[in-house]
């Protein structure tokens, strides 16, 4: 879990090296919204080096930022759904106060 929005470009590089390795495939696009952690000049020039295309969402356009949420949403809910049934411990939650939901 990223304890602030400044994190995501390190953790993007972490999980990108990752699944590079697992896969023995090379990462060819990726695909953010404009925040300024993913246009900064030193991710532009990372990205760059690593070959990476990147492609940015249309400024001011939440109808994108609509769907990549409700993908989220989707992701998160089964993530749940799946801690719940193996009653994982409050740690894994990734919540400052774990609360699981209950039902």
């Amino acid at each position: 879990m990223l304890s602030s929005k400044d994190e995501a470009a390190d953790a993007i590089k972490a999980v990108k090296e990752s699944a590079e390795a697992e896969s023995g495939k090379k990462l060819r696009v990726l695909r953010t919204d404009r925040g300024g952690k993913f246009t900064a000049v030193q991710f532009a020039e990372y990205c760059a080096g690593e070959g990476v295309r990147r492609h940015l969402t249309a400024p001011y356009s939440p109808q994108q930022n609509g769907v990549v949420e409700r993908r989220n949403q989707t992701i998160v809910g089964m993530a749940r759904s799946m801690m719940k049934a193996k009653s994982m411990p409050p740690e894994f939650w990734g919540r400052r106060s774990p609360r699981p939901c209950s039902s």
